[in-house]
């Protein structure tokens, strides 16, 4: 990044953190069915790798993949001007795993505020605002929760349920 290309989006960065919704059924669906099993495991692998590459190729870092679960590190915006958000829509429409959604946390924030801090930032995004959504019919989760802790110390955040058509556009 030249001077004259600098943004002051890029003094803030993301920890986002994702778990499968519904993984527990499924397997109890699946049951001791060795095709079942095989497909749900074949699913959860194909979806590892190809997040893995898709990760690093946005410009962000990975922590940890493993199945149903994901924390990265992430730019704002890559270089080629795409969003965090509009990424993870991206890598989302790749995950096809027997009637399971992802959730996801997403803590931003300035670069000078702790790691650990915004480590523990996307973890409560996650698991205790995504992963706890539902709608008027019942549990839904399939949410995308995110804070963004500024450079002052302020902070502001929002859900964003992915089963609507809000999200969509």
């Amino acid at each position: 990044v030249g001077k004259d290309d600098f943004r002051m989006y890029h003094k803030y960065y993301a920890i986002v953190q994702s778990d499968g919704d519904g993984i527990g059924d499924a397997i109890t669906r699946i049951g001791n069915d060795p095709k079942n099993t095989s497909k749900f495991s074949k699913d959860l692998m194909t979806f590892s790798k190809f997040a893995a590459i898709k990760i690093r190729e946005f410009g962000a870092i990975p922590v940890y993949i493993g199945g149903d679960d994901l924390l990265f590190v992430a730019p704002l915006v890559n270089h080629e001007g795409e969003t965090l958000f509009e990424f993870i829509h991206r890598l989302e429409s790749a995950y096809k795993v027997e009637k399971t959604t992802l959730s996801y946390g997403i803590a931003i924030s300035y670069y000078k505020y702790p790691m650990g801090k915004v480590l523990e930032m996307a973890y409560e995004q996650l698991f205790k605002r995504a992963k706890k959504y539902k709608t008027e019919a019942g549990s839904a989760k399939n949410a995308i929760s995110f804070s963004l802790r500024k450079g002052s110390g302020q902070f502001f955040g929002t859900m964003l349920p992915k089963n609507t058509d809000a999200y969509e556009d």
